[in-house]
């Protein structure tokens, strides 16, 4: 028989790379809960279209509060960012040229009375280059695909947390609210927070 993971994996005795923790260094997980799962759309964005006004644009004309989503394809142009703790500011770059999209993933969740999307993308060039870092407007599809996933509960609402000067999930999350629902994909606000 083979020995190591696939040994332990075909014996059932693979803990699914839980490691055990001390007491003393265990993290407290009060912010991560399970979510209830509505819609699934998957489908071509507009091209020509800001990446995040897009996202906004489809969530709400199919009347979505909270999401998680990926994207792949090609962008014309470029903003990204890296936080900056000292300064609690992100430091963009913006670059207008072809580069496909190799990961971006993120999510939508309220703040105040609007959306927000929180998401980071890596992105390539024909040379190979590759930069990522958090996605900011304007990003241009030049085309793309999303996979977006609503969660119908609990709605997370995003607060300014002013240790850390970010717009970000409260450390405990409600079990309660639920979001509405409508039609998808149509023209809409863009607006990108």
């Amino acid at each position: 028989m083979p020995g190591g993971l696939f040994a332990e994996v075909l014996s059932g005795r693979f803990d699914g790379g839980v490691a055990a923790v001390d007491s003393d260094t265990t993290m407290e997980l009060r912010g991560i809960r399970p979510v209830k799962v509505g819609r699934r759309w998957m489908g071509r964005m507009p091209d020509g279209r800001d990446l995040i006004a897009a996202i906004v644009a489809f969530c709400r004309q199919a009347g979505v509060h909270t999401a998680a989503f990926s994207v792949m394809g090609t962008v014309s142009e470029y903003t990204i960012g890296a936080f900056d703790p000292a300064q609690q500011v992100y430091v963009t770059e913006n670059e207008k040229a072809p580069f496909d999209i190799a990961a971006c993933r993120g999510n939508v969740s309220r703040k105040g009375r609007g959306l927000f999307v929180r998401a980071h993308i890596c992105l390539a060039d024909a040379r190979g280059r590759v930069v990522a870092g958090r996605l900011f407007s304007p990003t241009r599809l030049l085309e793309a695909e999303i996979d977006m996933l609503e969660i119908t509960a609990p709605v997370f609402d995003r607060h300014y947390d002013s240790s850390l000067g970010l717009d970000l999930w409260p450390q405990q999350i409600p079990e309660t609210g639920t979001a509405n629902s409508q039609e998808p994909w149509t023209a809409g606000s863009n607006e990108s927070k």
